[in-house]
């Protein structure tokens, strides 16, 4: 086979474009982007306290969780598939939501523990003795340096939330109607199902591109602001 296809066309990306993928792409985008500031809200705190207030009665909990990343995904289906059910958020791009924060909330806590940890106490000390309280010193002390490991965690939280396959498949399958339908699973389906492997070749070349066009403007941003 040549290494260039003969003629050369870019019909399939217009194709894709033109449609259903706007739809797969937005549910996938609406999914990633509320998990993600979810567990963010949650997983900060949670870090900073577990560094910075750490007790031998905290131990445990942070061990705990952990432990969850070492559980395979597919492992808690079940689980999630019958919580979801019984809060009737099945087939809902809100249940698919709750399902991805424990995931993601355990990575947060578990690589900003160790970052909030390794902030000089006597900086904060120094930010304490000038008059500022718990939060002042939070938002202008710690959140500067925060930045650029904040950069490295969303990034993996976004490849994450966009790629993610397994957990949509057993609890949703892409239903009803292709409404919790995601990139991954469209993806899957033109090139596995129906064989139409030049529509999941552009769909996935899409999808890389959007992965790091967000990758590049986070890192911008971060780089804007970051403390030396």
């Amino acid at each position: 086979p040549d290494l260039l296809p003969h003629p050369a066309t870019l019909s399939h990306y217009k194709e894709v474009l033109m449609g259903n993928f706007p739809a797969y792409i937005r549910n996938s985008m609406l999914v990633t982007f509320f998990s993600c500031a979810i567990s963010l809200a949650l997983g900060i705190p949670a870090a900073y306290g577990f560094a910075k207030y750490a007790t031998e009665k905290t131990k445990p909990v942070f061990a705990a969780v952990t432990a969850v990343r070492m559980v395979p995904p597919v492992a808690m289906v079940i689980p999630f598939f019958l919580i979801i059910r019984n809060i009737h958020l099945s087939d809902t791009l809100l249940g698919l939501i709750i399902t991805y924060i424990p995931f993601e909330l355990t990575l947060i806590i578990w690589m900003l523990k160790n970052f909030f940890g390794q902030i000089p106490r006597e900086v904060e000390e120094a930010a304490e003795l000038d008059g500022a309280n718990k939060w002042q010193r939070f938002r202008y002390i710690t959140m500067p340096f925060l930045l650029p490991v904040l950069s490295v965690v969303l990034i993996l939280q976004i490849k994450n939330g966009l790629t993610v396959y397994d957990i949509i498949v057993a609890l949703t399958n892409g239903g009803p109607g292709g409404a919790t339908e995601s990139l991954s699973i469209l993806i899957y389906n033109h090139g596995f199902k129906e064989v139409k492997f030049s529509y999941a070749i552009a769909e996935a070349i899409i999808l890389t591109i959007v992965i790091c066009a967000i990758s590049f403007v986070q890192t911008s941003i971060s780089n804007k602001k970051k403390v030396y």
